[in-house]
Parts: structure tokens; C-alpha cells; sequence
């Protein structure tokens, strides 16, 4: 890894305030010598916040797969809602087939189960 990668690295994360520099000069050499530490609990707090948006994000995209109905045709190649659907004539602009309902279920489920998960995820966190 170059010096330079390191240093944007440890740059990036400080403006995150997930490191802290403490910079001393070197006697000997002349040369500046930095120190850095990791603060975990910026680092807790950020991943939470990140977890909060994940999760509201989740949320509003589960409220729209449930409250919108859904059309595809056979091979898959576009998915659009009843409104789009209905300017194309209920037919695939790509392969020109029949638009059909499409089963959302299984999005709706994995959404759910991820949403679970990362509450109970955030239940757990210790800050």
C-alpha cells in the first residue's frame, strides 16, 4: 500500500472524527511524526446512524412494494408500475410481450427480514 493511500485513508476518517491526530516533531530529523487514534464511540454512533437510515430507507421502499402493483412480462425484462404499465399498452418495450402482475412477495419478504435484523442489530449495539 502506498504512504499516499494511507494518508488519504486516515484524512478521510478524521473528517469523519473516527480518527484523531496528535502531530510532534522529530528532534533528530526535523521531520513531523503524527500519532492516531480510532475512536470507537464516533465509530458506534456513525454506525448507527447508518444502520437508522438503512433502515427508514427499507421502510419506504417496502411502503411503496406494498402499496403499488406491479407488472412484468414473461422473460423478466423490465418491471413497471400500473401507470407505466398502462401508457405501454400493458406491453414490454424491449420484447414487446403481455405485461402481466407481477408477485412481489418474495421483495416484500426479504425487505422485512432485513429491516428486522438490523433493529435487532441496533437493539444489541452498546454505545
Amino acid at each position: 500500500i502506498e504512504i499516499n493511500t494511507i494518508r488519504k485513508t486516515l484524512y478521510i476518517l478524521q473528517e469523519n472524527n473516527l480518527v484523531h491526530s496528535m502531530r510532534k516533531k522529530d528532534k533528530r530529523k526535523g521531520w513531523y511524526i503524527y500519532y492516531w487514534t480510532f475512536d470507537e464511540l464516533e465509530a458506534s454512533l456513525l454506525i448507527n446512524k447508518l444502520k437508522s437510515e438503512r433502515i427508514k430507507n427499507l421502510k419506504k421502499r417496502l411502503e411503496k412494494e406494498t402499496e403499488t402493483t406491479y407488472y412484468k412480462c414473461e422473460k423478466s425484462c423490465v418491471r413497471m408500475n400500473y401507470e407505466h404499465a398502462m401508457n405501454s399498452n400493458f406491453t414490454c418495450p424491449e420484447c414487446s410481450r403481455i405485461l402481466n402482475e407481477a408477485d412481489n412477495s418474495k421483495q416484500v419478504k426479504v425487505i422485512k427480514e432485513e429491516i428486522e435484523s438490523l433493529e435487532e442489530i441496533k437493539e444489541k449495539a452498546i454505545i
